[in-house]
């Protein structure tokens, strides 16, 4: 299959359950800004499949006790910097990153062009026929030097959700606010990590990546319930005021109110809405 067919089908399949997910928060709702929503779904998750809960939290301390990383991930920060030499195999796995890219690098255009809006900004260059061929991209991120400290962060065993090769790339249409987010909450219900390699030198003129540590991002969280509250007690004429600013948010920043069904804020809105006109 021509590989940027390839990864033009899973790119579809994957804004399908996006499309799927937004419709199913429309209707609950977005739990992950409340930490009981957040503590329902878990405990959910968990009387699912007790027995695989108690069987990982029991495997994590036997690899401990076998051997304990020589890396650590900050529990109060939620995160770990690893320098050159200290995650194995790190220097043969580029390399076999770089081969991917310049495979593909004629084919770029052709992948993104499968994206809409802001999802053409960054593309994944690998696809499940590569990392089933080629398992040294699995391998790697299932050694020990990579898998222990994730396993200590988290007291369990995790499972491997996802391998990207990403690939930012200049979307000259597309208005600068685009390209950035306001606050951004991934949608797991346990804890998650994710470990990131630069391909290639980075530099501060390239963009580099940027996140906030747990702390802060604990701080964000409340205040966007505070700001929840806020439009519980707004007027109707506020609440016009604010979905006239989404409406032109899209008009300069095409996503806009992609982003604001994702976070709930539109559903907001509209129930405040129905309230004032009763």
């Amino acid at each position: 299959m021509d590989p940027a067919k390839e990864i033009g089908a899973l790119a579809a399949e994957d804004q399908g359950r996006a499309r799927g997910l937004r419709r199913l928060r429309s209707r609950i709702g977005d739990l992950r800004f409340h930490p009981r929503g957040m503590a329902a779904v878990k405990g959910w998750r968990i009387l699912i499949a007790p027995g695989e809960y108690v069987r990982r939290r029991a495997a994590a301390r036997a690899a401990l006790r076998d051997a304990p990383p020589r890396a650590r991930l900050d529990e109060r920060l939620g995160y770990g910097l690893f320098g050159p030499g200290e995650l194995d195999g790190t220097a043969a796995l580029l390399r076999h990153c770089s081969r991917v890219f310049d495979e593909l690098a004629p084919h770029l255009a052709d992948i993104q062009g499968v994206h809409v809006g802001s999802r053409r900004v960054t593309v994944d260059l690998f696809s499940d026929d590569r990392l089933r061929d080629e398992p040294v991209f699995v391998d790697f991120a299932l050694q020990d030097s990579v898998l222990l400290p994730v396993v200590q962060y988290l007291r369990t065993v995790p499972f491997l959700a996802r391998l990207v090769l990403g690939v930012s790339l200049h979307c000259p249409e597309l208005y600068e606010p685009t390209y950035h987010q306001r606050f951004h909450v991934d949608n797991d219900d346990f804890r998650q990590v994710k470990l990131f390699l630069n391909a290639g030198d980075v530099a501060s003129g390239d963009g580099p990546l940027c996140f906030l540590p747990a702390d802060a991002s604990a701080r964000a969280l409340r205040g966007l319930r505070r700001e929840g509250r806020r439009i519980g007690r707004a007027t109707i004429t506020e609440v016009r005021q604010m979905l006239t600013f989404c409406l032109r948010g899209e008009r300069f920043s095409e996503g806009h109110w992609e982003a604001m069904i994702e976070n709930g804020g539109l559903r907001t809105l509209l129930e405040r809405l129905l309230q004032l006109r009763g």
